[in-house]
């Protein structure tokens, strides 16, 4: 069956992650930029820029769990601590990639961290994504690679179409809220 429409589908706001409450009194100001929803225009500028984007964080910053890197189970930090020591998890690549997106003008209102679990061999693990609403679909920027490689370039870098992954969609930031997010699935 052919989906008519592979955007992420918006439902009911709901509270956010414990990480975000603790992060939003500590957020630059770029990111309350976005006032509204939008999508932006899937076209090939926007693509260039998603993987431009992409590679640089990939290749910049080191995957590292916050407890390892600051000895709790859970921290979210703010985009410059995590470009600044080079190491993060999901949130903290999510994030800078925002900011990096942001800097070269793709719409802050189509940029929204989602949270899933994820599979991890027999278990679901939470997680945390960057997600781009374009007109045509919701796009990932992903730190992991949870797809075999296959003949999409991007795929192989790590930006996917949000019905491609094997994750469960759980909730993501609501552009111009601080204080609510809204379940997808």
């Amino acid at each position: 069956m052919e989906l008519l429409n592979s955007n992420l589908t918006p439902g009911r706001r709901c509270l956010p992650p414990a990480g975000w409450v603790s992060l939003v009194p500590r957020l630059p100001r770029w990111f309350g930029h976005a006032s509204h929803p939008e999508r932006a225009e899937a076209g090939p500028a926007l693509m260039k820029t998603i993987e431009s984007v992409q590679r640089a964080a990939q290749r910049e910053i080191v995957y590292q769990t916050d407890q390892r890197n600051y000895g709790v189970e859970d921290r979210w930090e703010v985009p410059g601590v995590t470009t600044a020591i080079r190491v993060g998890d999901c949130e903290d690549f999510a994030f800078a990639k925002i900011h990096r997106l942001i800097l070269k003008k793709v719409p802050p209102g189509a940029l929204r961290l989602a949270i899933c679990r994820a599979p991890v061999g027999t278990r679901q693990e939470a997680h945390a994504v960057l997600a781009i609403d374009t007109d045509l679909s919701t796009k990932i920027m992903d730190c992991r690679y949870p797809l075999p490689l296959s003949d999409d370039r991007l795929e192989n870098m790590g930006i996917y179409d949000c019905r491609r992954l094997p994750y469960k969609w759980l909730a993501w930031s609501i552009p111009g809220e601080w204080f609510w997010w809204q379940r997808i699935c």
